[in-house]
């Protein structure tokens, strides 16, 4: 039976009334549910309800005798209805156009009409115009245009429908240029309305990024450039490939039928996929399964679609865009190397096989991008030709040792989390790349904290390193995690850890235990050391403890925190663990993180780094930490000439604790310089300019003297060097191994332009006897908006001849000087100390002991507490 009998069927011959109007609809909606289920196509149940709509208008309008009583007046369908896509409960937009204005008879016939139409329950929105009026509405709103692009005549006066098409058809409504900037703005607008994602958890299926909004404005920005009118007609003149056209169908046919399922099932006009809606959904559109594994399945098909709707429609976008303003930036190029250029600040292959060929190039481009801050995208060629090499993949890359290389190489970039690594993700380069990646790409989670799929989630905490880190206000806002992180030895550690700590979600059992597996196999597969692959599989275990415990549990309770600090094992487990916790939870949902969470994981950060410097807890694997540091700065040195024998009999007075806080760098640059050093000369060995932990490292070995930590720091202060790290040891003979990391607003390099001075003045101090000591300058007043205040800790007891404090205060300059000398004033010996700043708090911990070498007495604990309270007063 054709459409037109169906309806002329449903809709009778008898006059429109209240009851029978209400009674068509019903038995039409019943209809096309039963055609749907059945399963009927798309295409055929729009066009059927367009034309149950058409017919129903018509005979309205018959009845009131429209045509006759208003005889220049035409009904025009527009939007959706317009380009006869019309789904059960979709808004039915109409123009009732004349082109004289209409009489106040006339508009009270109209009126009617509009009321009659509202009486059949079927869902009118309407506007009465005249020609010019729309004309005129049409150039103040896109919105408006653009559904005049797409009027299809229905009723009345073809003649005033003509002359509205001609009107509107014209080269000076809406000019080309400035119709595909308003559709291009109103698209981003939209994009970063649904946050730049497609991977949202309960999408809208209409305006989503890669939604059926995408899919129409490329074809009417191409509709109004040469009048392609759908996608057939893009394929034809060139715009998309055979391979696109055929996939962009496929996905927008999806995406109607599961509009139409949705529609169904709630009986309104609605396209969002809300948690409540998808099971049913799922149902109707057949997919089966016990538990939430039919909603499983169905979104990541649905999350598949969108994303290759997102790739191919940004891609033809940029091909309309250099056809409509000409090649602009993209007309400069600058050659990278035979494969590579940059069109203005995309990059491009020069040969579209170039990934077919070599696959490692994909990852080599990715690289590339991470490392020039100049690139801000992939050019729509290269992205082609991304999308035709990935599909001839066989496996995947990560079986291929070229790209290992290269794929730790771009997680050794800190700047490749920005944009390169979210971009593989985007591009299913991430996914070629490794087969446990893949299984998450559109993976559910179903609760109320993720707004996002674990593999968006996982991106988006991966960009949270580098705004925390890089971004100004970010970097203001996340000060505590900011400095944690640029304290870390071994920052890539992080980044892999935060790539893989949702690796096994969706496989059944607890995702954190299964991903320690994953993460150890993924860790040994790149040739990772053995310490640094436990560290990554204990995080991705573990990465969950520190919200739980801050979150679940009494942490005022000292047990509480003892018990976590013993699971914690060492601070540099504490860092990156609270690191990659920050990072999770930003990357949940818009408002988890607050206040009350930031308050509450500071005070399990710092109680739980007073527990471990008590003694709170044993260093995980230390053993092993302590070898592979030895190995590969052995290693380092002996290839550029250092006798093992002299590496080795220097590093016998040194202590274990040495070779557990510093890196392998650190230790490789210090051993050279003290080989390299003349123990005899009266002056001491200091170098300053080595990169550390996001400053820079002064390095000071001489001969231990009294005063030695009080002269450098007083120096440091004078030359507004700020301190955010120190480490001061001792050798087993009796030589003060003391490091400083530095760190300035001007930034790292201002420091190195002032070495010569900063280092020819520490070694006055400590050299000089008649060396004149500068004054430490008043607090400047912006650190006195901060209300910190002083804390004394004498932590327990570990040895018998030391003692330990923990001096909690307000950062400002002079403060390690003060604390210094006031030790020094008491003749209190520093053995050691743990200096660490974050943002406007420090937190050191000396380990000291009195004038003969014993730990302090009570009295003298008081006396130093009641000096420290008085000199760092803030007045």
């Amino acid at each position: 039976m054709t459409s037109q009998l169906v309806v002329s069927k449903i809709l009778g011959k008898q006059p429109v009334t209240l009851q029978s109007s209400k009674e068509s609809v019903r038995k039409f909606t019943e209809y096309l549910k039963k055609k749907f289920l059945s399963g009927a196509g798309i295409n055929e149940l729009s066009e059927l309800r367009c034309c149950f709509v058409d017919n129903l208008l018509r005979k309205c309008a018959d009845q009131l005798d429209l045509k006759e009583k208003i005889p220049d007046l035409a009904l025009v369908a527009v939007g959706g209805y317009g380009r006869m896509e019309l789904h059960p409960y979709t808004d039915i937009d109409i123009l009732v156009v004349t082109r004289t204005p209409l009489s106040d008879d006339m508009g009270e016939l109209v009126s009617s009409y509009i009321t009659m139409l509202w009486d059949t329950t079927i869902d009118i929105g309407h506007s009465v115009r005249t020609v010019d009026e729309c004309v005129s509405e049409g150039l103040g709103d896109i919105t408006i245009a653009t559904n005049l692009l797409e009027a299809r005549f229905i009723y009345g006066s073809e003649e005033t429908f003509l002359a509205l098409a001609k009107k509107t058809c014209a080269p000076d409504f809406w000019p080309m240029k400035e119709f595909f900037r308003a559709k291009k703005k109103e698209q981003e607008e939209r994009h970063r309305y649904y946050n730049d994602t497609v991977y949202l958890l309960e999408p809208d299926l209409k305006n989503n990024q890669g939604g059926l909004r995408d899919i129409q404005t490329i074809v009417w920005i191409a509709k109004k450039l040469d009048g392609s009118a759908n996608l057939r007609d893009l394929a034809a003149k060139g715009y998309l490939t055979p391979t696109e056209y055929s996939e962009l169908t496929t996905c927008e046919y999806f995406l109607f039928r599961t509009r139409f399922a949705l529609q169904l099932s709630i009986a309104k006009n609605d396209n969002r996929l809300l948690f409540d809606r998808q099971k049913k959904v799922a149902e109707i559109l057949g997919y089966v399964g016990e538990g939430n594994r039919p909603v499983e399945q169905f979104m990541n098909r649905f999350f598949q679609v969108v994303r290759r709707v997102d790739e191919i429609t940004g891609v033809i976008m940029e091909i309309l865009e250099e056809r409509i303003e000409g090649p602009g930036p993209y007309g400069k190029i600058t050659v990278i190397d035979d494969d590579f250029i940059i069109r203005g600040s995309r990059i491009d292959v020069e040969r579209p096989e170039v990934f077919a060929e070599r696959p490692v190039r994909m990852l080599e481009m990715f690289l590339d991008i991470a490392q020039r801050p100049e690139i801000d995208g992939i050019y729509h060629s290269c992205v082609r030709a991304l999308d035709s090499a990935r599909r001839q993949i066989y496996g995947y890359l990560n079986e291929n040792e070229d790209c290992r290389r290269v794929f730790l190489k771009i997680l050794s970039n800190p700047d490749s989390l920005r944009f390169a690594l979210p971009q593989m993700h985007v591009h299913g380069v991430l996914s070629k790349y490794f087969q446990q990646w893949e299984k998450i790409v559109g993976q559910m989670q179903f609760d109320m904290f993720h707004f996002y799929t674990v593999d968006e989630h996982t991106v988006m905490a991966l960009q949270n390193i580098w705004y925390f880190t890089h971004d100004d206000g970010k970097k203001r806002e996340f000060v505590l995690f900011n400095n944690i992180y640029h304290s870390l030895q071994k920052p890539m550690l992080l980044t892999i850890a935060t790539l893989l700590h949702d690796i096994a979600k969706g496989r059944g059992g607890h995702h954190a235990v299964l991903g320690e597996g994953e993460a150890l196999s993924f860790c040994r597969l790149h040739g990772l050391d053995e310490y640094d692959c436990r560290f990554v599989a204990w995080l991705v275990r573990n990465h969950l403890e520190f919200s739980q415990t801050a979150l679940r549990r009494d942490i005022s309770s000292e047990e509480i925190v003892q018990d976590f600090a013993a699971t914690v094992g060492d601070e540099e487990h504490l860092k990156a663990l609270y690191c990659l916790t920050v990072v999770d939870i930003c990357a949940t949902n818009n408002h988890e993180w607050n206040e009350w969470k930031v308050s509450l994981f500071r005070e399990l950060y710092y109680s739980t780094q007073m527990a471990l410097r008590q003694g709170v807890g044993h260093p995980i694997y230390r053993e092993l930490q302590i070898a592979e540091n030895q190995r590969y700065a052995l290693e380092s040195l002996t290839n550029t000439g250092y006798e093992e024998s002299r590496v080795r009999m220097l590093w016998a007075t040194f202590t274990d604790d040495y070779f557990c806080k510093n890196s392998r760098s650190q230790i490789s640059y210090h051993t050279r310089c003290i080989l390299e050093y003349d123990r005899s000369s009266d002056a001491p060995l200091i170098r300053l300019g080595q990169p550390v932990h996001g400053g820079v490292e002064l390095f000071v070995f001489c001969r231990d003297k009294k005063g030695l930590f009080a002269i450098v720091t007083r120096i440091l202060c004078s030359k507004n060097a700020d301190i955010v790290e120190a480490e001061i040891m001792n050798t087993t003979d009796g030589w003060a191994l003391d490091t400083f990391v530095l760190r300035e607003d001007e930034g790292d390099q201002y420091i190195q332009n002032r070495a010569p001075s900063i280092i020819s003045s520490v070694e006055k101090g400590l050299t000089d006897p008649n060396f004149k000591m500068p004054v430490i300058k008043p607090i400047p007043k912006k650190y006195l908006e901060f209300h910190i205040p002083t804390v004394i800790t004498f932590l327990k007891r570990f040895k018998e001849n030391q003692t330990r404090v923990q001096i909690s205060a307000l950062d400002r300059p002079g403060l390690l000087s003060t604390i210094a000398y006031a030790f020094q004033e008491l003749g209190i010996n520093i053995v050691g100390a743990k200096i660490s700043t974050t943002g406007e708090r420090a937190d050191d911990t000396f380990t000291i002991n009195d004038s003969m070498g014993k730990c302090l007495s009570e009295e003298k604990e008081k006396e130093l507490s009641g000096l420290l309270q008085e000199r760092l007063k803030i007045e």
